[in-house]
């Protein structure tokens, strides 16, 4: 099965966050915009998983410690660079404890996956299949202000995801 695991969201902040695509002009660019109930953080992607390994994630991420925090939404940006804009994201301050459990995640699951070389605090909103008019979508994402919502995160969750009729459907597995 195709597991990841995820900090979820409270619903305001989906509300919000699921918002925003609606003030970028469709006639710009063609994004798949990620549906309200399937935003989440990504800590770390595991791709496929066998049951016997997905028991071995369970027993390691139940070991990692987490101290609960508070993350607010910054800025919109996209991946991987202006060039080629693959992706568009909000940021997440402070970024140094969402690392910090990124870098935990990673550790426990050492010889299970690789380590990851690079993770950045943020929360992807769309994938840019295409984009049809650069400057003005490139315009519209750096003049975007983001309201400043502020969450806690108190736990984080190993996920599964099916493809349906061509959508992701997530389903919580464990939280820890």
């Amino acid at each position: 099965m195709r597991v990841f695991i995820a900090v979820d969201l409270p619903e305001n902040v989906k509300d919000y966050v699921y918002s925003l695509h609606k003030l970028i002009d469709s006639k710009l660019a063609y994004v798949n915009w990620i549906s309200r109930e399937n935003l989440h953080v990504t800590l770390k992607f595991l791709g496929e998983v066998d049951r016997c390994t997905l028991g071995m994630v369970k027993e390691r991420m139940a070991s990692v410690k987490l101290k609960p925090f508070k993350l607010k939404l910054t800025k919109i940006g996209y991946f991987p660079s202006a060039s080629s804009i693959r992706a568009v994201w909000v940021g997440l301050e402070p970024a140094e404890q969402l690392i910090d459990l990124h870098q935990k995640v990673d550790l426990e699951l050492m010889g299970l996956f690789q380590l990851e070389k690079q993770f950045s605090a943020h929360l992807t909103i769309g994938r840019v299949k295409s984009v049809e008019k650069k400057k003005e979508f490139m315009e519209k994402l750096d003049s975007m202000k983001i309201e400043p919502l502020e969450f806690e995160v108190n736990n984080f969750k190993l996920m599964k995801s099916d493809l349906q009729k061509g959508r992701p459907i997530y389903e919580e597995i464990a939280v820890f």
